[in-house]
């Protein structure tokens, strides 16, 4: 019985492929999201560029930046409860109409988001062990920040 090689716990070359390109699918539809939500949200200026660098340093330090990257979600989160933004084409169910509504988007929102963030890391960690760290990280600092900008640009 041979083990896997140490470091990569997908054995299988092709399963390892695909897992790697489902994974930047998936990061492109989170950015995506996550700039688009943030544009209904009407978040100011500087939160872009906060989240934005946020995935750079999980793009480049992988996994090793969950904690950080986790607690910056929760911060924005906390501003979130406390301000209580709700997109305008959501009126119907606002957070001061339905508090119970927004309270379980929020919660859903954030779970998202973690699961969203431990993609990033593991995507770039699988990125990064295939082939050139370098290109990797260029390659998924620019899925980030495109899909970002579209969610933006998609939610006017």
């Amino acid at each position: 019985m041979q083990l896997p090689p140490a470091g990569n716990s997908v054995a299988n070359p092709n399963i390892s492929a695909a897992l790697s390109v489902l994974g930047l699918v998936m990061v492109g539809m989170g950015c995506f999201a996550s700039g688009w939500l943030l544009t209904l949200f009407q978040s100011p200026g500087f939160l872009y560029g906060a989240v934005y660098l946020c995935l750079l340093y999980l793009v480049w330090q992988t996994t090793e930046a969950l904690f950080l990257s986790g607690f910056g979600l929760t911060l924005l989160l906390f501003v979130a409860v406390a301000r209580r933004p709700w997109p305008v084409q959501w009126d119907a169910i606002s957070a001061w109409n339905y508090p119970r509504m927004w309270a379980t988007t929020l919660l859903g929102l954030w779970l998202l988001g973690g699961l969203f963030l431990v993609g990033v890391a593991q995507t770039s960690r699988m990125w990064q062990q295939r082939g050139d760290r370098r290109l990797w990280r260029i390659v998924l600092a620019l899925l980030c920040g495109s899909g970002l900008g579209l969610g933006v640009a998609m939610a006017f």
